[in-house]
């Protein structure tokens, strides 16, 4: 019985020790229900300055973007009616939640730190190299091989008209 207490004492000690520590898989929880236009909008702002060229979502697709931009209205709007968030009926606040998952949905995909990974053959050998590389080096891999293209062939039609193709 006494063991039974100890290791029950210890048990306690060590989950309280890990959440004194803050040993948490989110360490930072904001508090949705005191949520307000002035702070909603803060957030929005931030969001948008990252969609912009050097931002972190700065590779998300045109319609896309128009979809987050929808989506952060129609929450302002939402908000606004309501005042806050804590005020929101509750199929509101789930209509709320639901677009915002949207959003992020399209943000993370877009988010060029991403890092996406694939398995392709090396060429000459049977084995398979993995390569692993964020959205924003793809993306540039991507603009740099229009590039070279773009100018192996202005330079194959210089060479057969003589002058530079229009």
């Amino acid at each position: 019985m006494k063991r039974h207490l100890i290791l029950s004492a210890a048990i306690a000690a060590f989950l309280t020790s890990t959440a004194a520590f803050g040993v948490d898989k989110y360490p930072f929880k904001p508090d949705l229900d005191k949520q307000n236009v002035e702070s909603f909008d803060q957030q929005a702002a931030k969001v948008r300055k990252e969609m912009d060229k050097g931002g972190r979502y700065e590779y998300i697709k045109e319609e896309d973007r128009a979809k987050v931009e929808d989506g952060l209205n129609f929450m302002h709007e939402l908000i606004v009616a309501n005042g806050t968030v804590s005020a929101m009926r509750e199929d509101d606040r789930i209509r709320l939640f639901n677009r915002q998952e949207r959003i992020n949905a399209l943000l993370t995909n877009s988010d060029g730190q991403r890092i996406i990974c694939e398995k392709s053959y090396q060429a000459g050998s049977l084995f398979r190299l993995t390569t692993c590389k964020s959205v924003a080096e793809r993306a540039q891999r991507q603009r740099d091989a229009q590039s070279t293209l773009e100018s192996a062939q202005n330079h194959v039609e210089m060479g057969l008209t003589g002058a530079p193709a229009q």
